[in-house]
């Protein structure tokens, strides 16, 4: 009656055939008592005190008397509107049998709930890994000891290396060379130290595309002390942007100088308000004026 789990010692009722049809009930612990709420159990059928008893349990215990092979079986029944699930273990003893049911609705609540949420996780992953190996970013993760635990596509193709190559490498086995693996170990230390990001500029060889400019943001990833635990780096490859902003401003250099350089006295105006954005020295010497009336409005000037 101490025991946490139902208990039933069960003897075996024969038809005209001898063969066993079903149990008859001899003792039931407390716990089996409170199942059943059947206080006046004694010598009644197992499967009327037990109704929501599935066929096959019935027939493993035959088969246990049968063999005297013992038995374990995870088994759900519908009791009072609700769904419970019980581990049975019989065991013959000489012409009886003891059968042991626990509870295990709990567990098997517990194991749904981690099945459901491990389900949910790796969807979550393959949607993550979906985004960040469709993105031309470079995405990565570093461990405090500068070594690459996570790389993205963009990345691995970037090195021309496979994943198992490249994860589980430091910057120097991957191909930065030491300047560039020692400012970014500084970085690392800094990102730790601050429990701040940091973003940079960076130019250093593509695989197949040759030396390109990238942007770079390192981050720190904390733990549930709030302590760094990680680094998560995103690189953006800028090198157009760089080449086309290099354009723009030899366009602008060019622009300026052929200003100046014309003979006439010639000013550039911005605006509806007129103001000088551009004005060359014969201008100035014409209205005896200095280049601080750059940004000025006319009508002031």
């Amino acid at each position: 009656n101490a025991a946490p789990n139902g208990i039933a010692v069960l003897k075996p009722l024969y038809n005209s055939k001898n063969s066993i049809q079903d149990f008859s009930i001899l003792l039931l612990n407390s716990a089996m008592i409170s199942w059943v709420k059947d206080a006046n159990y004694k010598n009644k059928k197992y499967s009327e005190v037990f109704p929501w008893i599935k066929k096959d349990i019935l027939e493993k215990l035959i088969e246990t008397v049968e063999t005297g092979t013992s038995f374990h079986y995870e088994q759900w029944h519908e009791i009072d509107e609700t769904k419970k699930w019980f581990l049975y273990t019989a065991v013959k003893q000489d012409d009886l049998l003891v059968l042991t049911t626990e509870d295990i609705t709990e567990k098997k609540q517990a194991e749904t709930a981690l099945n459901n949420a491990l389900t949910v996780a790796e969807k979550q992953k393959r949607l993550y890994d979906s985004i960040i190996n469709t993105t031309p970013d470079l995405v990565y993760v570093f461990d405090l000891d500068y070594i690459f635990t996570y790389a993205n596509k963009a990345l691995l193709n970037m090195w021309g290396k496979s994943a198992e190559d490249a994860i589980g490498k430091g910057l120097r086995e991957n191909g930065y060379e030491e300047w560039h693996a020692e400012m970014h170990e500084r970085e690392i230390d800094e990102v730790v130290s601050t429990k701040k990001s940091i973003r940079g500029t960076v130019s250093f060889p593509h695989a197949e595309l040759g030396r390109r400019i990238y942007d770079y943001i390192f981050a720190p990833v904390f733990n549930e002390k709030g302590d760094v635990e990680a680094i998560a780096g995103t690189t953006r490859d800028i090198t157009e942007i760089k080449q086309a902003e290099g354009k723009l401003q030899l366009s602008e250099s060019r622009f300026r100088k052929m200003i100046h350089q014309t003979p006439a006295p010639t000013l550039i105006l911005k605006g509806d308000d007129l103001v000088i954005e551009q004005i060359n020295n014969h201008m100035l010497q014409m209205i005896g004026r200095g280049e601080e009336i750059i940004g000025m409005r006319l009508i002031d000037v």
